[in-house]
This record gives C-alpha cells, structure tokens and sequence, in this order.
C-alpha cells in the first residue's frame, strides 16, 4: 500500500513523503519511496503567445505613426510601412517614406526619435534615407523650418507665371454687330443725301434774263 505523510515542524508543514507498506512475517514493513511532486498540468501559452506579439506590433505601430507624424511636426510628409504579420520574437522590419512637394527641402540632420516600452530609439534621416542630398535653403509648407545646408528635397521647381484674363459674355458681341450696322446704315445715309443734292444741283437751271422788247411807236 502506498501511502504520503506529512511532517509538521512549528508552523512549517513539510510533504508530502511517499512511503510503501507491506505486510512480511506478520510484520509491517515501510518503505520511503521519495518527496511527492504535485505535477500541475502545463497551460498551452502558444495563443497567449501570439496575441502578445500582435498587441506589441499593434501598440508599437501607433507609437510610430504617433512620434513620426505629431512630434517630429511634419505631419503628412512621412509615412510609415510595417509587415502586417510576425513571429514572436522575430525583427521587426518596415519603411519609412517621405512625401515632399516641390520646392520643400528637409534636413538631413533631422532626428528621428522611436520610443516603445520606455526605451528610446535615436536616429538620423540621412541614415534611413539612401537618397542624394542637395545643398539648399530648408523649406517645408506650413512648418515653421528654416537654415541653409544639405537635405532631401521634393523635386524640380517650376517658375510662377503671373497673367490676366479678359472676360467676354456671349451677348456682348451681338451688341457690337448692331453698332456696326448702325454706323454703316448712317453713313450709307448720308451717301444718299449727298447723292440727291447733286441730282438736284444738275437739274436746276439757270434763269433766263428777261429779254428787252422794242415797241415802235409812230409819232
């Protein structure tokens, strides 16, 4: 028969103690087998696991987006890519885009700071970045940025050209059709009188004088 014991010193209790019985020549006889340890069934952490790791992805992808697009004040210039499956423990592998307009230049020396689990990450963009530098005055819209010296920059800058436009309604050049035609029609009328006057002077005629008349009379 097996059986365990207990042994009980002050306010220690130490156990249990595996021991075996059996019964020889009318004698019983006990043997000590060993301390008995309670094997409590493993829990399977595969699942916890794996949310674990995707709770980290999760929690380090908004603290990301959080630096990169509020405390690095170039909110919309940089964009951040990041895998959407992992294994746990495994490297954590992205990229990291910058969206700039033409005639923007960002430094080269910017600061890009990464912060998870109370541990900061310290980089500069010129490492992140495998672009060619130009050498040029710092500009990004809307952000109050400014110096002198290398940085990335958007593209090729276009001049401004300054124009104006005159604007015409439809009806405007009906009402100068009618102008011209009133004009035509005045001095058409005008050609007309003209023309009669000297139909008129060619068919006056001169008086005739009056002729003296002889009377003979007889004395």
């Amino acid at each position: 028969m097996v059986y365990k014991r207990y042994i009980k010193r002050g306010n220690k209790v130490y156990g249990p103690y595996i021991y075996y019985s059996k019964k020889e020549g009318g004698k019983v006889i006990s043997t000590y087998l060993g301390k008995h340890s309670e094997k409590k069934p493993r829990k399977n952490f595969k699942p916890f696991l794996k949310f674990f790791a995707i709770g980290v992805v999760g929690v380090f992808f908004l603290l990301t987006v959080f630096l990169l697009f509020f405390n690095m004040n170039l909110t919309g210039k940089i964009t951040l890519s990041l895998e959407d499956t992992y294994v746990f423990d495994e490297q954590i592998l992205g990229s990291v885009k910058i969206n700039l307009e033409q005639g923007e230049l960002i430094p080269a020396s910017t600061k890009v700071i990464i912060e998870f689990d109370d541990v900061s990450y310290e980089y500069l963009l010129s490492d992140l970045v495998s672009e060619d530098t130009i050498e040029g005055d710092f500009y990004v819209e809307g952000k109050d940025i400014f110096g002198t010296g290398e940085g990335y920059d958007g593209g090729l800058v276009y001049p401004i050209v300054y124009f104006s436009l005159d604007v015409y309604s439809e009806e405007e050049p009906e009402e100068i059709v009618k102008e011209l035609e009133e004009e035509v029609g005045e001095i058409e009328k005008i050609d007309k009188i003209i023309n009669e006057t000297e139909i008129v002077e060619e068919e006056v005629t001169p008086p005739i004088p009056p002729q003296d008349t002889v009377i003979n009379q007889t004395i």
